[in-house]
């Protein structure tokens, strides 16, 4: 690879550095600006608003599942954004790669690509596990409170504010639309629904179940709710349980996946004269990629084995 070339890679990769953050500053303000209007207006999505359909019409595709991702992650970005996101680290990476390697092969580039491309959306896609997580946590102590709360006389909108009021993030932010539904006089299945759409899991999926019957039939909500928090504990501490009782075939398999990666980086850094050997013939190249395939494959494998349905 020439040096003009890489050079002009690099210079490139740079000024669409540059210019992605002059842009910035603007668009948080215009971002922060929108938050609040929809803050202020409410979300229409939950019941039936003039949006609603042309939200439902573009949420198909790509650039739907990029904005569910976003939204699941409570980042304040919109799809195309995302995209451009992912466009600038892929460009970052496929010049990183070059520079190190010294050489601009297809291959290589395309490979590099797809990585960097695919860092936003591991990590948007691993914040989104942390809050679902922090969620199904709170989620009995959430329970809790509504119970309380209507055990003490309050309204079921009254009940859903103290939960807003004294439960901490994501469990705060997740109530508080519907929170907002219910002043806005919308119905309590729409608005479990909207919920349920926004986090969906087994635990939410009860107390749905639960709340929506109660509208329906009425009853002691108190009770059934005390009875919904107490599986949902006792469910948590089961999954606790298997976690420790697996956490040793899912680290192994964490172990054995990462030691060739860190063996072949390390044997690169030592001698990268020998470890080029392995790329220069066409039967050590099937080689490699074979035991890429093996040893992604015993890692799934192995991830399969530990996982219990819970």
């Amino acid at each position: 690879m020439s040096d003009a070339f890489l050079i002009a890679l690099i210079g490139s990769c740079s000024i669409l550095s540059c210019a992605v953050g002059l842009w910035l500053p603007s668009y948080r303000r215009h971002r922060a600006a929108t938050r609040r209007l929809r803050d202020f207006v409410g979300d229409g999505e939950a019941h039936g608003s003039e949006n609603a359909p042309r939200r439902e019409a573009s949420g198909g595709g790509v650039r739907g599942l990029l904005q569910r991702e976003a939204l699941r992650a409570k980042i304040d970005i919109a799809a195309r954004d995302f995209a451009l996101l992912m466009l600038l680290f892929a460009s970052g990476t496929v010049a990183l790669t070059f520079a190190i390697t010294g050489r601009a092969h297809p291959a290589v580039g395309l490979v590099a690509g797809v990585c960097g491309a695919s860092i936003p959306v591991l990590w948007v896609r691993w914040r989104a596990s942390v809050l679902a997580s922090r969620f199904t946590e709170q989620l009995p102590d959430t329970v809790t409170t509504l119970a309380n709360g209507i055990r003490a006389g309050l309204t079921l909108q009254q009940a859903v504010s103290a939960v807003v009021r004294e439960s901490a993030d994501p469990t705060a932010g997740e109530f508080r639309p519907i929170e907002r539904a219910l002043g806005l006089g919308v119905a309590l299945d729409s608005a479990l629904d909207d919920l349920l759409r926004r986090r969906p899991s087994e635990d939410l999926s009860l107390l749905v179940s639960a709340m929506k019957l109660h509208a329906l039939v009425g009853g002691n909500l108190a009770r059934v709710l005390d009875s919904i928090a107490v599986t949902l504990r006792e469910r948590a501490r089961i999954q606790r349980d298997v976690r420790v009782l697996t956490s040793q075939q899912r680290y192994s398999a964490y172990v054995l996946a990462g030691l060739p990666v860190i063996v072949g980086v390390a044997l690169y850094l030592v001698s990268p004269d020998y470890f080029r050997v392995m790329f220069a013939y066409p039967l050590t190249r099937l080689a490699l990629g074979l035991a890429a395939t093996l040893v992604i494959s015993g890692f799934l494998v192995m991830r399969r084995l530990a996982s219990v349905d819970a």
